[in-house]
């Protein structure tokens, strides 16, 4: 039963808003993909000098890493990109030189056409952002649903849907930098029980204070945030399962990072 009712918040949401479309061009990859997710590690990663591709996500264009790397992928996913003030971001992506890709939610793809690719060196790709919770246990149309390009797991962090996207890619090895997923220790519980966090990012150009977490306008709980990190980790578990079943080997080599899925490198 548990599994019947993840399909259904998967399915009902999917016909209502998606359509049938993979918008993921799967190529025959002779390169690895390196994905530079935003955790503070990242503020020691050196630019690799073996033959990959790169995959960078939110707000990284306003660092100088993303001009150096010259990523061939940027995945946006958070709705406040999308129905915010990003003039900054939008400025530092007008400047981009080289031919790469944006991964944007297909329910966003308007506004991201709009906004984000005036730049004849950016093509937008829309995402089916409707996730499929870890809980449900048919591994098997679970998978088929993410080959179509039709779900992917839970996706509660932009890490999330960078992996996926790259697997859907095509590309049998990914190595992930920046994965620190440690938000638990930046956590805090202030004097009025209200939950804060230091939201801590490798482009940080000011010192980070603890702030109230806000979801959908209202003071999250412990249990609620909690619980929202459960399914960021499980999410990358199913990812795991995922890879292997398509024979994808990813390889996390964020020094201290949280995530247990991945197979770490040194």
């Amino acid at each position: 039963m548990e599994s019947m009712y993840h399909y259904g918040c998967w399915l009902i949401p999917f016909l209502r808003y998606e359509n049938r479309t993979n918008y993921i061009p799967k190529e025959s990859q002779q390169r690895s993909v390196t994905i530079l997710a935003n955790g503070p590690s990242l503020k020691t990663f050196v630019p690799l000098t073996t033959d990959t591709d790169y995959c960078t996500v939110n707000h990284s264009p306003l660092d100088a890493l993303f001009f150096e790397v010259k990523p061939k992928y940027h995945v946006l996913v958070d709705g406040g990109f999308f129905h915010g003030d990003e003039s900054a971001l939008v400025a530092k992506l007008n400047e981009v030189t080289w031919d790469m890709k944006l991964l944007v939610p297909y329910r966003d793809r308007e506004v991201a056409q709009k906004v984000y690719c005036s730049n004849p060196h950016i093509t937008m790709v829309p995402i089916h952002f409707v996730g499929l919770h870890d809980q449900f246990h048919n591994r098997k149309k679970a998978f088929r649903l993410f080959i179509k390009g039709w779900a992917l797991p839970s996706p509660q962090n932009v890490s999330v849907a960078a992996v996926y996207c790259m697997i859907n890619a095509g590309y049998r090895t990914i190595n992930l930098y920046g994965t620190d997923h440690s938000w638990i220790s930046n956590m805090a519980v202030d004097d009025n029980n209200i939950v804060c966090r230091k939201d801590v990012h490798y482009y940080d150009k000011t010192v980070i204070d603890y702030t109230p977490i806000i979801i959908d306008g209202s003071y999250t709980t412990m249990c609620q945030e909690l619980r929202s990190q459960a399914d960021t980790f499980g999410a990358h578990q199913f990812l795991q399962e995922y890879a292997e079943s398509m024979g994808v080997r990813i390889v996390n080599y964020t020094e201290g990072s949280f995530i247990d899925a991945y197979p770490r490198g040194h």
